[in-house]
């Protein structure tokens, strides 16, 4: 009997609570109460049987000796377990009786808490016992208990969901990060991650308790089930995302077939939610098993590949072993071979927590590295193939004699390499004699350009094009001579003229020169171009662009011709470029244009110059010959940029109609 002398003093009431196991489930409502059962104490607040098909019962008798009545709140927390009845006895009467648990809808409940919990009320001078009957119906038996007064209860209450607000936060920030990510980039390996993550989410929401209190409150079968179907969805995803992010059916086959088998395994498992409880509680012991063996096989696979040096981030093999770790200080505890409270309070969140960043990261350092693989590939080619002449060279010098050569001789193959670009892009001359009334102002970063501009005639018609290439500096360079290359071809070769088509006819040899060896890493590098094409006679002008527009300014007003959202290379979207036609007039003014312009950093809030204002300078010096526009496109950006570096390669093509 438990003797409460004050009101505040209840820390003893943990040594009164008394335990019986009903192994053949006999006990009714009588013989609770009024039968001599052997009931015995119980060591701690909490009671760990494992899986058991036994009913427990709990007895708790208190004596008020105050002289007010007094109020405790008795929680059972663990939202899994399947039925409670709630008995409170004085002098051997039933006074009150409450049945909850997964079985019953969840309004039952007189206080509407996630966890069981029972306001045990002692009036002065006077005894209660109280039982508490647990059925759990062949599955995990755990009871762990609190007693507290009303604040101390709140107290708690608002201490834990403050805790669980920062956890499911961080589940959903995961889960939107991802979504973002797969409507940015179109991979689907982000759209089964943020599947993933929100299946962890429905996971711990469902074991606290919360999907049944906010979800299916009413709907007593997925009560009973859905942590079950939820874990099962959620291994299934999480194979699948090891699947995509390793490409196992290309890389590692014999384990991708693996994993189908364990697709087939849990398919089955997740069938048999839909047969009777009794037969349904008997998978769960199949399902611990199942899901250890996949996780320790996922682990297992994501070390290994870690291991050999496989270009993967180490990020998902920590992610794994955090999940196996996790799930195995989990599964201990829930079938009572070690009982760890810190498992109880955290319930493996924690270990999520840290999954769930890890993953996040994982998935994100992945598209990352591919973007940048191709460039950085290149860039150290180059740097290896200078190291490796300049070593043949330079044996006898000390080390920093031997850098300053490196960098002398570097710099002077650049320069010689602008001085042979110089001479591939058409002369200034060359230019004019076919546009008396043009300029160009051609800027680069760096010593040679990513930039270039070509013209030519054919057919009576004047061609011209303005392009931006990935990058700027060599790799620049290299793809600007392709451009070159591939545009003297397509149009003074094979005499195409259409803008249209030559751009898809120079996406498709840009495509193929870039991707041809398919052994090697594939390279997404291309270029941003407007195009067009002018037949003087006619004054009839066609454009076609690859995100690069087109302004016409007639008579203080521009016209601005839209390009498509697509580059000269890989895409998602691969469709036809399409053409635009106008009829020029008398005095217009036509500009091409690179980004270099517009995105140059400077002014007075240090910031992009950006199209509108790009349009007010050319509208501001429309009074100027286009032969003088040049220099005052080129002041204007000088006293922009002011201190700041150049942001990029610049260059601005205009002319006259005559």
């Amino acid at each position: 009997m438990c003797v409460i002398e004050h009101e505040l003093d209840y820390s003893n009431i943990y040594t009164c609570v008394y335990e019986y196991e009903d192994s053949l489930n006999a006990i009714t409502l009588y013989n609770t109460i009024f039968d001599s059962i052997p009931f015995s104490k119980v060591s701690s607040g909490y009671i760990h049987k494992g899986f058991s098909k036994s009913s427990y019962i709990l007895k708790l008798p208190i004596q008020n000796k105050t002289k007010k009545q007094i109020e405790y709140y008795f929680s059972i927390k663990n939202p899994g377990l399947q039925e409670i009845i709630f008995i409170e006895s004085y002098k051997n009467e039933v006074f009150q009786m409450q049945q909850v648990g997964g079985r019953y809808v969840f309004n039952k409940r007189k206080l509407e808490d996630n966890n069981y919990t029972f306001q045990l009320t002692v009036p002065a001078q006077e005894i209660r016992i109280f039982y508490f009957i647990i059925r759990n119906y062949g599955n995990i038996v755990q009871i762990p208990m609190t007693i507290e007064t009303f604040q101390d209860y709140h107290n708690s209450k608002l201490h834990t969901y403050f805790l669980l607000s920062f956890f499911y936060g961080l589940l959903l920030f995961a889960f939107i990060f991802n979504v973002i990510l797969f409507f940015s980039f179109k991979d689907k390996i982000y759209l089964i991650t943020s599947g993933f993550i929100l299946s962890l989410f429905l996971y711990i929401f469902t074991i606290d308790g919360f999907s049944f209190k906010y979800l299916w409150n009413h709907n007593t079968w997925l009560s009973s089930r859905a942590a079950y179907i939820i874990a099962i969805i959620s291994i299934m995803l999480q194979c699948y995302t090891i699947q995509l992010f390793y490409n196992l059916h290309v890389t590692y086959k014999s384990w991708y077939k693996v994993l189908q088998v364990l697709y087939v395994i849990l398919i089955v498992l997740l069938g048999i939610c839909w047969l009777p409880y009794s037969y349904f509680v008997v998978s769960n012991y199949v399902l611990y098993g199942i899901i250890l063996i996949i996780m320790m096989f996922v682990t297992y696979m994501s070390v290994h590949i870690a291991m050999q040096k496989v270009q993967h981030p180490k990020l998902m093999m920590y992610a794994n072993c955090i999940l196996l770790c996790t799930y195995i200080m989990v599964l201990i505890h829930n079938t009572g071979i070690i009982y760890l409270d810190v498992i109880q309070v955290f319930n493996g969140k924690l270990g999520v927590s840290f999954l769930v960043l890890f993953i996040s990261a994982a998935v994100s350092e992945r598209f990352r590295n591919l973007l940048m693989r191709s460039k950085e590939k290149l860039e150290f080619e180059v740097k290896l193939r200078t190291i490796e002449i300049e070593a043949q060279k330079d044996y006898l010098f000390v080390q920093k004699e031997r850098i300053l050569l490196q960098n002398s001789e570097l710099n002077e193959s650049i320069r010689y390499a602008s001085k042979i670009q110089q001479g591939i892009f058409p002369s200034i001359e060359f230019f004019q004699s076919l546009l008396p009334k043009s300029f160009i102002f051609f800027k680069p970063k760096d010593i040679i350009s990513g930039d270039f501009y070509w013209i030519s005639v054919k057919r009576g018609k004047i061609i011209i094009a303005c392009a931006d290439c990935t990058g700027h500096g060599i790799p620049g360079a290299f793809l600007s001579m392709l451009g070159i290359s591939y545009l003297n071809t397509i149009v003074n070769e094979q005499g195409i003229t259409r803008p249209d088509a030559i751009l898809n006819f120079l996406r498709a040899n840009i495509i193929k020169t870039l991707w041809k060896n398919t052994e090697q890493e594939p390279m997404y590098d291309g270029m941003n171009i407007s195009l067009c094409s002018y037949d003087v006679k006619l004054k009839i002008l066609e454009y076609s662009g690859a995100y690069n527009p087109f302004y016409i300014v007639r008579q203080k007003s521009i016209i601005k011709l839209e390009p498509d959202r697509m580059p000269i290379g890989v895409h998602i979207y691969d469709k036809p470029f399409s053409v635009h036609k106008i009829q020029l007039e008398k005095k217009d003014r036509v500009y091409l244009f690179t980004d270099g312009y517009v995105d140059q950093i400077g002014g007075l809030d240090n910031k992009k110059l950006k199209r509108t204002g790009f349009k007010d300078l050319l509208l501001s010096i429309q009074g100027r010959s286009i032969q003088k526009q040049a220099h005052k496109i080129e002041q204007f950006f000088n006293t922009w940029k002011q201190h700041n570096d150049q942001t990029d390669d610049v260059t601005v093509i205009g002319f006259e109609v005559d």
